[in-house]
């Protein structure tokens, strides 16, 4: 996902924004709590709390609709 669809939405938000912009560091971000969720049991770190991750939801969202990703896709992956 994050090779594929967030890479496109990274792109788009480039191109659109600049990669100064807040929405280039929300995009940032909310991949980086993605990564650190699914890879908390394994690294050892704790898992982002609870408020972290609806937010990271609300962006990831954001970030499909601006790639037009498919309902169902989005609610395969989450």
């Amino acid at each position: 996902m994050i090779r594929t669809q967030w890479r496109a939405v990274m792109f788009l938000i480039g191109l659109n924004q600049g990669i100064t912009s807040t929405l280039w560091s929300q995009a940032k971000q909310s991949i980086a709590l993605l990564v650190a969720a699914t890879t908390a049991g394994v690294s050892g770190r704790l898992a982002p709390a609870a408020v972290e991750m609806e937010s990271m939801k609300a962006q990831l969202q954001q970030g499909f609709g601006l790639i037009q990703l498919e309902k169902g896709d989005q609610d395969q992956f989450f």
